[in-house]
C-alpha cells in the first residue's frame, strides 16, 4: 500500500500487471488493476500470459493419541492437516491384527469421543489445525494388541472431493 512500482507487462484481459517487487527488485509478481492505480499508456505494455495458480495440495499426518473407553474400547488419533486444503470427511478403517478384527466408520466431520460424557465434533480440518478423531470402539481391551488404521481424508463431504490415504501401525 502507497508503494511505487514500474509495470513490465499486463495479463491478456488488461486488468493484471506484472511488475516488479518495490522491497526486493529482484523478484516480479503479478498485482491485481482492481488495487493500483496505473499511471502512463498501459496500452503499450506487452501482453503476457501469467502462470497457472497452484493446484492446492490436501495432505495430513496422523499418530495414536492414546486409548479410551464407556462402552468399549477405542483409540484416539491426533490428526494434523498439513497441506493447503481443508478437509470435510473422513474414513477411518480400525484392524487388530491380533485378533482380525476390523472396524470402520465414515462421515462428515471429525469426532472426538470424551469417555461416557462429552463428545467434540468440527465440520471441517483446516490447514494446521489438529482435532482428535476417535475411532469405532472394540467390545474388548486391544490394550498391547497390534494395531493398523487406515484413514482417508477428503475435501468434500460425503468422501468427495480430493482425498488422502494414509496408514499406520501402533501398539496402544
Amino acid at each position: 500500500i502507497g508503494q511505487t512500482a514500474e509495470v513490465y507487462g499486463k495479463n491478456p484481459g488488461g486488468d493484471y500487471y506484472y511488475i516488479r517487487l518495490p522491497e526486493n527488485p529482484g523478484i516480479y509478481c503479478w498485482v491485481t488493476g482492481q488495487y493500483a492505480t496505473l499511471t502512463g499508456n498501459t496500452s503499450v505494455l506487452p501482453v503476457f500470459t501469467p502462470p497457472p495458480t497452484p493446484t492446492p495440495v490436501p495432505n495430513f499426518e496422523f499418530a495414536f493419541d492414546g486409548m479410551d473407553s464407556c462402552v468399549g474400547w477405542w483409540v484416539n488419533l491426533r490428526i494434523k492437516n498439513t497441506g493447503s486444503t481443508a478437509f470435510k470427511s473422513v474414513s477411518l478403517t480400525v484392524k487388530d491384527l491380533d485378533t482380525s478384527v476390523t472396524l470402520s466408520t465414515s462421515g462428515n466431520g471429525f469426532t472426538e469421543l470424551g469417555g461416557c460424557l462429552t463428545s467434540n465434533t468440527i465440520v471441517s480440518l483446516g490447514p494446521d489445525q489438529v482435532p482428535i478423531q476417535s475411532a469405532p470402539a472394540f467390545n474388548y481391551n486391544p490394550n498391547n494388541h497390534r494395531i493398523r488404521v487406515t484413514l482417508t481424508l477428503c475435501s468434500l463431504p460425503g468422501l468427495g472431493g480430493q482425498c488422502v490415504t494414509k496408514t499406520i501401525t501402533f501398539k496402544p
